[in-house]
Parts: C-alpha cells; sequence; structure tokens
C-alpha cells in the first residue's frame, strides 16, 4: 500500500555488523585462501576499483597487492575505500582508508567489524524523494553533522544517501541523532542510534550509510510514533 509518501513492502535483506572476533577469523581465511577483494573508490570525480589480495596482515594494517598485473598508481593517502569480498557463497564488505601505497603494493586500515547481509525483521518503507534525514552529534548537544536523502525506514533502523564530505564525517559504531518526517503530517521522528555500514552510493561522490535505532528508553517515545506511521 501507499499512504503519506511511504511504499510498504515485503521483509528485505539488511545490512548487519559482525562482531570482532568472527570478522577477525573471516579475514585471515580470506589471507589464507587467497581470496581477491574488489576495493572500489573515488579520485579526483572518478570512480576507480581493483581486485586485490591480501599479502599480509597484522592488528592495525592489512597490506595488500594487486591481481592480475594491475598496478597501484597515484592513490593518495587517506582516501576512502569500500572493500567486498565473498566467502562459501557469502558476501561481506567494510569500509576503509589508504594508510601508503605503492606501484605494487598497498596499506590500509584494517577494520575491527565486518558486515554482511541477513534478511530484514521487519517490513521496510521506501520513502518519497523528497525525505530529509537531518544528522547530528549525540555527545556533542546536537551539533549539525549534516543531511541526506533517506531511502528506506523499518522499526530497526534506515538507509540514507550522503555526499561523501557528509559520510566522512561519521564513524563507523558513531552515535549520532537522526530527525526525519513521516506521514501526511509531516509528523517529526527523532531517534539517537549509531552509524552501521558505509557503501558506495550508486553516483560520484556519493555514500549510502545505514543507521541502526537504539533500543533503550530515550528513544521509546519515536519508536512508538514511528511504529504507528509504519502500520497506517
Amino acid at each position: 500500500m501507499t499512504t503519506g509518501g511511504i511504499n510498504c513492502f515485503n521483509a528485505h535483506t539488511v545490512a548487519i555488523e559482525l562482531d570482532a572476533q568472527t570478522s577477525s577469523r573471516l579475514l585471515e581465511r580470506v589471507q589464507r585462501s587467497n581470496v581477491s577483494m574488489t576495493l572500489a573508490f573515488s579520485q579526483c570525480g572518478e570512480e576507480r576499483a581493483f581486485e586485490v589480495l591480501v599479502a599480509s596482515a597484522d592488528s592495525q594494517i592489512l597490506e595488500l597487492s594487486p591481481k592480475g598485473g594491475q598496478r597501484f598508481d597515484d592513490i593518495l593517502p587517506s582516501t576512502c575505500l569500500e572493500v567486498q569480498f565473498a566467502l562459501d557463497g557469502q558476501a561481506y564488505f567494510f569500509s576503509s582508508s589508504t594508510v601508503a601505497c605503492n606501484e605494487e603494493h598497498m596499506q590500509i586500515g584494517r577494520p575491527t567489524h565486518l558486515h554482511t547481509w541477513q534478511r530484514r525483521r521487519f517490513m521496510r518503507a521506501s520513502i518519497a524523494k523528497s525525505t530529509v534525514v537531518k544528522l547530528t552529534d549525540a555527545d556533542d548537544r546536537g551539533r549539525a553533522i549534516g543531511e541526506g536523502a533517506m531511502l528506506n525506514v523499518s522499526q530497526d533502523g534506515l538507509a540514507c544517501r550522503l555526499i561523501r564530505d557528509v559520510a566522512d564525517r561519521i564513524d563507523i559504531d558513531e552515535r549520532i541523532g537522526v530527525q526525519f518526517e513521516l506521514g501526511d503530517k509531516r509528523e517529526l521522528v527523532a531517534f539517537e542510534g549509531r552509524l552501521k555500514s558505509k557503501t558506495a552510493g550508486g553516483s560520484v561522490n556519493t555514500i549510502i550509510v545505514g543507521i541502526c535505532f537504539g533500543q533503550d528508553a530515550a528513544n521509546e517515545a519515536a519508536r512508538e510514533t514511528l511504529n504507528r506511521l509504519l502500520k497506517v
């Protein structure tokens, strides 16, 4: 059904964060099994991608080598990276950034948590393009971080598209305030949550972020409002 700018449909997949121990074991398997990763990034307005292998790893750094005779050329330090790989038919991904790079080797920050996909517990609602998400710093008296375009929302959280400059201001697992309006009367919904994923946004200089709403008492009123609006 469609109501108040919300198109409701059945359960879809959602990105979830794996615990640190599981993430570490998976990265060790990637290295031992010589599994290739796809590394994507944007530089000077150009979208680029490499197939890479994990040459070595420690607790802080993954050292990568290019696959198939490619070379790492002109990749700047602190470049934001989206990395994906598959094991046993399951897709995994994480965000990182370059530490150092030459033609044959690249060092990137080792992620603490990997992400993968699973079925969503709740219905997901697709939102009208005009729906804006306002992000604030939960630990700095609501200091504004920026705004994004909402893509979907459920009782668990939401996804929105941000410009890269805004996405770069927020780290994975950082606490943030989230505000948006829904329904025919454009009711305000305000949550406190955590950033759980960053993926390429499908266009130059955009990032899709996944935000998980906190399940604590502070979000109880917002959760009741959202549940009501999603069930209209």
